[in-house]
């Protein structure tokens, strides 16, 4: 599945970098709908600096694309 490599990816990468990775996702729920995400991974520090892990934000988007949508068409 695309999406499960590209959150893979992503993480992947804060991790070996240790950098902040953004990412625009749209996993599908159970019932099959697609929800449109945001991604937002950071890399997790120890006290040495040394990166540990990953931690990540992951966004509803769906209400603010309908806003969004809303005010392009007023």
């Amino acid at each position: 599945m695309e999406e499960t490599r590209e959150f893979t990816a992503a993480l992947s990468e804060v991790v070996a970098k240790g950098v902040t990775r953004n990412a625009r996702l749209n996993p599908r729920s159970a019932s099959g709908e697609v929800i449109p995400t945001t991604l937002n991974a950071s890399a997790l520090r120890d006290p040495d600096g040394t990166v540990i892990g990953a931690i990540g934000i992951l966004r509803d988007m769906r209400e603010l694309d309908k806003a969004r949508e809303a005010a392009e068409i007023a």
